[in-house]
């Protein structure tokens, strides 16, 4: 968009843009960001559509001036940052999440272990036994977490590497449960295939850790307990495993964003649970790197169902 001017002042003429920006785009607007220099301009702002869906423009203002000092030609160009705004936003409640998963580990870890060194109380044996598990458990999150980050980082790197091997997903998922099972005394893991489920090509370790995220992701969003069934089924050229739980399910937004890196529904936000919103994004990630796909099916307060589907494997 070029705007030819004659007016003096610069900045009259640019709220005069923006007042018509935001009429354009038929609501209100505020500015976020602004910077200016005598050439120069880029202007934030946050509106919202006719149809009052929320927008994030991005409008970068270039002026001419003659010799004289006036202002002889204005030149917009108007993007929608709505995206790179999400993108940012859920970046900064990441680091905040993970921050906080970090201090909480690192707090309990010092606290018993400083507990522990004191020498004026002699601990049972019992006592020592259970603050050293619990060290042993926090040390095993911040583990967990590391290694979620290195995982991360080598997916955006593209240095995922899979060695893949004829799996059982049975026998797989039957191992899975087994060792949930033993984490939880308000689930109940179930395991549903077929006898003739066949075997599928894929990584060991990667197929597992798919599992594992799926599975904790439905005993973390079914707070009060339920039944989570893992089910096996078999339909034209491709295999499919579902984990569905009785949860609080994924509100209709979430859905479409839910597989995105570092994002958390809003409603996980509203509750108490933990997690830093890189699971399914691995999920994902490792899925889609074994050509396969993988989607969610929830209704708020009725639970959810995540399923991946895996090429079968050619016969010979």
């Amino acid at each position: 968009m070029i705007i030819p001017t004659e007016e003096a002042d610069f900045h009259a003429k640019l709220m005069s843009i923006l007042r018509s920006t935001v009429d354009t785009l038929g609501g209100d607007a505020g500015i976020v960001a602004l910077w200016n220099e005598r050439e120069r301009c880029f202007v934030e702002e946050a509106s919202y559509t006719k149809d009052g869906q929320n927008v994030n423009v991005g409008i970068n203002y270039s002026v001419a001036y003659p010799s004289g000092g006036s202002i002889l030609t204005t030149v917009a160009n108007i993007r929608d940052i709505t995206r790179l705004r999400q993108i940012e936003d859920t970046r900064v409640a990441f680091f905040a999440t993970i921050s906080h998963e970090f201090q909480t580990s690192i707090s309990i870890i010092k606290a018993y272990a400083s507990t522990l060194a004191r020498s004026d109380v002699q601990w049972s044996r019992q006592t020592i036994r259970d603050k050293l598990q619990a060290i042993e458990e926090e040390s095993d999150r911040l583990s967990e977490l590391v290694g979620k980050l290195l995982h991360t980082s080598q997916l955006e790197a593209g240095a995922l590497s899979l060695n893949k091997l004829l799996l059982d997903l049975h026998k797989e998922a039957r191992k899975a449960a087994k060792r949930f099972a033993e984490l939880t005394g308000i689930h109940e893991v179930r395991v549903d295939f077929p006898p003739d489920f066949p075997p599928v090509l894929g990584d060991p370790e990667k197929i597992e850790e798919v599992l594992m995220n799926l599975i904790e992701n439905a005993m973390k969003f079914s707070p009060r307990g339920g039944i989570i069934t893992i089910k096996g089924e078999t339909s034209g050229n491709e295999l499919s495993v579902t984990i569905a739980d009785e949860g609080i399910g994924i509100p209709l937004r979430d859905q479409e964003r839910i597989f995105e890196r570092f994002y958390k529904a809003e409603d996980s936000l509203a509750n108490p649970i933990q997690g830093t919103g890189l699971g399914l994004y691995i999920c994902k990630s490792i899925i889609e790197a074994h050509e396969g796909r993988i989607w969610v099916e929830s209704e708020t307060g009725k639970g959810s169902r995540f399923t991946f589907s895996l090429p079968l494997v050619e016969e010979q």
